[in-house]
């Protein structure tokens, strides 16, 4: 889980820029993920009693930078008001109980199938990344060029974490990270760091706008510009149907994995 501090604020600071703030800052993505997965799995922790790790959704930050903000023209701040609408309306569905409804009725077929294709749009978008894959005009999707260094080196991490889980070794993935990013820094193909730790600005530009931290995405909503699309009204409805499969797929491939389905295949 740890990869999706980093991978986050990589796709949503592609989303379109706001015309007053810019685009969104990486580090303020970057501090907001971590913060919020650490609340999120403390939750989950205290008051569910349950062993999950929560974390940023790799499915909805993509269709938040390419399926609302590119598609429909609007800056990140309409898209985050469409992300904040959806969260209520998601509060209210689940305090009334009609998401464990929803998912209750769901079949077993069609949970499996959530976690598989959150599985494959996670793979598609790191091969993305990667430069394994790119787009074309012809067939939409082609062949990268498998023959650079840093391609070839992902490629061989990705082998490395898929022999090091096979052999149900713990921390597999983090690993394989550790193992490339070691590779990449020795061989040249990234510039290594010259500090171990270092911090950039003072504690108020860090939380306070305008800096690049937290302070830069603090409630920067765009309520105008959100009321006064109803594309975006209809995308925010979008990303509440998605969470609700999201979630009853997640926690069902969690809980199965894991072993903490009880009867009716509840949690």
């Amino acid at each position: 889980m740890a990869y999706i501090s980093v991978v986050n604020p990589m796709i949503l600071s592609e989303a379109r820029a706001d015309p007053v703030l810019g685009p969104m800052s990486f580090r303020g993505v970057l501090i907001a993920t971590c913060l919020t997965a650490a609340f999120g799995s403390f939750c989950a922790g205290w008051f569910a009693n349950l062993p999950f790790g929560l974390a940023a959704g790799m499915g909805l930050n993509s269709y938040f930078t390419y399926g609302i903000c590119s598609a429909l023209g609007v800056s990140w701040r309409v898209a985050l008001t469409a992300c904040f609408m959806q969260g209520l309306l998601f509060v209210v569905v689940s305090a009334f109980g009609w998401c464990s409804r929803i998912q209750h009725f769901a079949p077993q077929s069609l949970k499996f199938a959530i976690t598989v294709g959150i599985g494959l749009l996670q793979a598609f978008i790191g091969f993305q990344l990667m430069g394994v894959i790119k787009a074309s005009p012809e067939t939409l999707v082609t062949l990268g060029d498998i023959q650079r260094a840093d391609v070839c080196l992902s490629l061989m991490g990705m082998l490395l974490i898929v022999i090091l889980m096979m052999a149900d070794i713990k921390g597999s993935m983090l690993v394989g990270i550790a193992a490339v990013t070691v590779i990449a820094w020795t061989t040249g193909i990234v510039d290594a760091p010259t500090e171990a730790v270092a911090w950039q600005g003072s504690v108020d530009e860090l939380v306070s706008p305008p800096s690049h931290g937290i302070g830069s995405l603090w409630m920067q909503f765009d309520f105008d510009g959100y009321f006064g699309n109803p594309q975006v009204i209809v995308a925010s409805l979008s990303l509440l149907l998605v969470t609700i499969f999201d979630t009853a797929g997640v926690q069902f491939g969690i809980g199965f994995r894991a072993g903490l389905l009880g009867e009716n295949e509840a949690l």
